[in-house]
């Protein structure tokens, strides 16, 4: 599993081990100290005034003093008096509070509890929000709750109050920290690693087309600027180089087709019909050859004219003009429209025809589509491909030393031109046995729907 995560992926998964490895060791220790063994009271302060309010509700006056100096304590005060907390905001109240003491009192409905925090009114807002909000909050909080015999009992709790009110551990500013730094160390390893995924996405986008795709080399880590300035400069000198090949091919290309028009000229003169018909045969296959090798060295097929392509249209026009050498078309309902360029995909299909009417008899068109692709398959009874050599017949020049390419004539480039078109399209060409006993070329492409 692990070796299937990407940078970001690797890096996440190590710092969340980490943040484990740390809580696990925190709660370890918390298990061992008196914190691991203190009381599991959810409200400690809650229920401890509501304890002491019935207990003074069931004293005599004159025990009452003994009584509030037993349960008073350095930061937790009880007193008695005859009125109630007033002169507070609303803002100081402390509704929630109230709302856990009375659920506390075992007659809450003939209470009369008041919260609030007896913080100073000259701290600064964002003080008193941070104050009222934070988990370790030190303002104090005053709490009064009506007794039976109409005074009201004090409480007043300094120190860590929201700890002491609401029971929340020390350790759990601990695990909220921890969940903030492990946020924001996931979000700094995001930002390193887009780097990495935008030049991945580009060396990647530059295999299919060999168009440069620079990225910004100003950010990331200094080794991560190097290799994307290295990646830069290497698209820009692959692409230049590319591109003189097409130019000096293309220079070649024009000189040698001059040469062979003359020669053409000069054929109609030979003396017997056979050696005129013998040596236009060579001249057409030489032209053939230099066209094709020009094919091969322009890589920019879908880089001429995108447009929208209904590829089952675009078959049927090949197939309309070829007659009735194609026996069986069958394509599955549905649609088989792309991007692309359409003269690039016309010649891919032109070209897998012409090499199934090279070897076969009888020839099937059919087409399917699954989400997101669309396939068109093209097969042939003829002598068929071995296994072992399906992904060499799409290298340039490449021959079979078999019946199948004997005397056929071809260049050795037409299946090399229908791979590159298909792989400058997002697709792919392959090759499987044909129910008819020969060769099965499916050709697969990036469906886009309307």
């Amino acid at each position: 599993m692990f070796g299937r995560l990407g940078f970001f992926g690797r890096l996440t998964l190590i710092v969340l081990l980490l943040v484990a490895a740390l809580y696990g060791l925190r709660t370890g220790l918390l298990i061992l100290s008196d914190e691991g063994r203190r009381s599991e009271t959810q409200f400690p302060i809650p229920e401890q005034v509501a304890a002491i309010v019935d207990l003074l509700d069931g004293l005599p006056v004159e025990q009452m003093p003994t009584a509030l100096r037993a349960v008073s304590s350095e930061y937790f005060k009880v007193s008695i008096s005859d009125k109630t907390l007033v002169g507070y905001s609303d803002f100081a109240r402390m509704p929630g509070l109230e709302w856990i003491i009375q659920q506390h009192l075992e007659t809450p409905d003939d209470r009369v509890v008041m919260a609030v925090r007896l913080q100073s009114n000259e701290a600064s807002v964002l003080r008193l929000l941070f104050e009222r909000f934070s988990i370790q909050s030190q303002t104090p909080v005053a709490v009064s709750v009506s007794l039976s015999s109409g005074a009201f009992a004090l409480f007043t709790i300094t120190g860590s109050t929201t700890q002491k009110i609401f029971g929340v551990p020390v350790g759990f500013l601990f695990g909220v920290c921890g969940f903030f730094i492990a946020a924001l160390a996931l979000w700094a390893i995001a930002r390193e690693a887009r780097p990495l995924t935008q030049l991945a996405n580009s060396v990647e986008a530059f295999g299919k087309d060999v168009l440069p795709r620079p990225l910004d080399s100003g950010k990331g880590a200094p080794e991560i600027r190097r290799l994307i300035t290295a990646v830069n400069d290497m698209q820009e000198r692959i692409s230049g180089l590319i591109k003189g090949r097409a130019i000096l091919l293309g220079a070649v290309s024009h000189d040698l087709k001059t040469y062979i028009t003359r020669l053409r000229m000069r054929v109609d003169e030979l003396p017997d019909e056979e050696s005129i018909v013998k040596a236009t045969l060579d001249l057409e296959h030489m032209t053939k050859i230099i066209d094709d090798a020009i094919a091969v060295a322009r890589t920019e097929y879908q880089q001429n004219s995108l447009e929208m392509i209904d590829l089952q249209e675009l078959l049927a026009e090949d197939l309309i003009a070829r007659g009735t050498q194609v026996t069986t078309v069958n394509f599955q309902r549905g649609i088989y429209t792309i991007v692309g360029d359409g003269v690039a995909l016309k010649r891919l299909f032109a070209n897998l025809l012409d090499n199934a009417l090279r070897y076969g008899t009888e020839i099937s068109v059919s087409g399917s589509h699954s989400p997101g692709l669309v396939e068109i398959y093209i097969e042939d009874n003829g002598p068929g491909i071995p296994p072992d050599e399906r992904h060499s017949v799409f290298e340039p020049f490449y021959r079979i030393e078999r019946a199948r390419d004997h005397l056929s004539g071809g260049s050795g480039l037409g299946l090399a031109i229908v791979n590159q078109i298909a792989t400058a399209h997002g697709g792919s060409v392959f090759i499987e046995d044909s129910p008819l006993g020969g060769a099965r070329f499916g050709v697969r492409l990036p469906l886009t729907p309307i």
